[in-house]
């Protein structure tokens, strides 16, 4: 595919402008860079011949490019390096402007999502290199995501985070969700009606849903719709009602809701069946391996 591309682009590059056909080979080189190194970043073994066609081209109009450029990191320094202050030092002595903000705050997103501390040298990287307010708002998400992991859910959230059950419409506490679990560990998907991104992923994520399985892991979906009508129907039309469904009383304005920071769906976390919070943001699940 890409070798058509590319030789598509070259038929025509007397035909359009510049800056235009610039633009398409960086999409194209970097699409195929990110798709390689994303491969054998997921865990897949490779010689190093693999990467011997790829090249990153630096356009920052192009999204691919930086990805590609976060999974090079990735593959290249992150396999085995998990001092910050090194990776901090790597990314900034290679890389400058607004790919090192991306860079930067994809590498601290990284780090919480597999527990890797985060080095009080951080803030001051941050204050230096970040000006972004969206990468700061980010950045400043993901700290927060990292003072609450590992932790157990207040009893302010056990108690007020009220649960309708949706086999036997019971309403429950969280705190009493948690004391009938029998699996170790619960794995939550937030989820609603109106997400069309949710329900494909609850659709086609057969592989994901077996790995909990065999896991022992409880796969739980929690509902934050308003209408639940429109919830029930949902449930129905997916055909997960074997699995424990809920929906949240008040939705995204319910304590545990603001307590996990919840905003864009789907989300996931991963709990314990004592109510300890082990991830604020789990791995998708049909990321799963």
């Amino acid at each position: 595919m890409r070798e058509k591309r590319l030789a598509f682009l070259k038929e025509r590059k007397k035909t359009i402008s510049s800056d235009l056909y610039n633009y398409e080979l960086a999409e194209i080189e970097n699409e195929y860079a990110f798709t390689l190194y994303n491969y054998v970043n997921d865990g897949i073994r490779q010689s190093k011949s693999y990467f011997e066609s790829v090249q990153i081209r630096a356009n920052l109009l192009v999204p691919c490019y930086y990805f590609a450029c976060f999974e090079k990191f990735r593959y290249e320094f992150l396999q085995t390096e998990r001092n910050n202050n090194n990776a901090l030092d790597f990314l900034i002595n290679n890389y400058s402007g607004k790919i090192l903000e991306y860079l930067i705050t994809n590498y601290i997103a990284w780090s919480v999502k597999n527990d890797i501390y985060i080095t009080p040298k951080l803030s001051s990287v941050v204050k230096e290199y970040i000006h972004d307010t969206y990468y700061l708002s980010c950045i400043k998400f993901f700290e927060y995501i990292a003072q609450i992991n590992n932790k157990n859910l207040p009893d302010s959230i056990l108690n007020e985070t009220h649960l309708i059950e949706y086999k036997t419409n019971r309403k429950i506490t969280l705190k009493e969700f948690f004391a009938e679990q029998t699996n170790e560990l619960c794995y939550i998907d937030f989820w609603a009606s109106w997400c069309s991104g949710c329900r494909w992923v609850i659709r086609e994520a057969k592989e994901g849903k077996d790995i909990l399985k065999n896991k022992q892991m409880q796969l739980v979906f929690f509902s934050i719709d308003a209408d639940e009508q429109k919830w029930r129907k949902a449930v129905e039309d997916d055909e997960i009602g074997d699995y424990p469904n809920y929906l949240i009383v008040d939705g995204n304005k319910s304590p545990l809701c603001k307590y996990i920071n919840l905003k864009p769906i789907p989300h996931y976390i991963l709990v314990s069946k004592e109510g300890k919070l082990i991830q604020a943001q789990a791995t998708r699940i049909e990321e799963l391996h």
